[in-house]
């Protein structure tokens, strides 16, 4: 959208709009509804795309990150899994995985499974490959705990109870010892995969 590509952008709103006419003139890119702009066709997106270094790749989606921060403010929820790309690809690792969460959160409230079990595992999948310091050592953990417990949630609306098990089971291992009200809604939880299976003495 125009916010967001002046909020990403390093020149004037004049230069923005001129740039803007000139591809829309040129049929390289078309408008999408009041404020929205996309190329006319995917070829044209990857050839652009291409034609970046990594490192100005990788600026830009900070920046368009930062800018869809900015301009959707207090409540990112609809663009978080944009955000979380978008850091992702700048390597920037532990916003990224925070946004994953917070898109799976998301998606999984408007029972858009597949994208929040997407979200979930590609914030799981960051959190195994990253390296972290000691700063970090009660944050890992938290996040682990809720992209598990989001994971297993999705799974067993899924009716996948095996998996949504193991989720919530390594959700519970990464919860501290200490927090015993989370603890508790973990097993919970848990159960919650066995009874439909009919295992209620277990």
């Amino acid at each position: 959208t125009f916010p967001v590509l002046r909020a990403a952008g390093d020149g004037d709103e004049d230069s923005l709009v001129q740039g803007l006419d000139e591809l829309w003139q040129r049929r390289i890119i078309h408008e999408r509804g009041l404020e929205a702009y996309d190329f006319t066709h995917d070829k044209l997106r990857e050839a652009a795309y291409n034609m970046l270094s990594p490192t100005r790749r990788r600026l830009l989606h900070r920046r368009v990150a930062q800018a869809l921060e900015a301009v959707h403010g207090e409540n990112p929820d609809p663009v978080a899994a944009q955000i979380a790309a978008h850091c992702d690809r700048a390597g920037y690792p532990q916003q990224a995985i925070s946004f994953y969460l917070r898109a799976g959160q998301a998606a999984n409230r408007v029972y858009a499974r597949d994208e929040a079990v997407g979200s979930f595992q590609r914030g799981l999948a960051l959190l195994e490959q990253g390296s972290w310091d000691e700063t970090q050592q009660d944050w890992r953990p938290e996040m682990e705990a809720g992209l598990c417990e989001g994971l297993g949630d999705v799974l067993r609306l899924a009716a996948q109870y095996q998996a949504a098990w193991d989720a919530y089971q390594r959700a519970l291992v990464a919860v501290p010892a200490q927090d015993q009200l989370r603890q508790s809604l973990l097993l919970s939880k848990i159960g919650h995969t066995w009874w439909p299976q009919g295992d209620y003495r277990r």
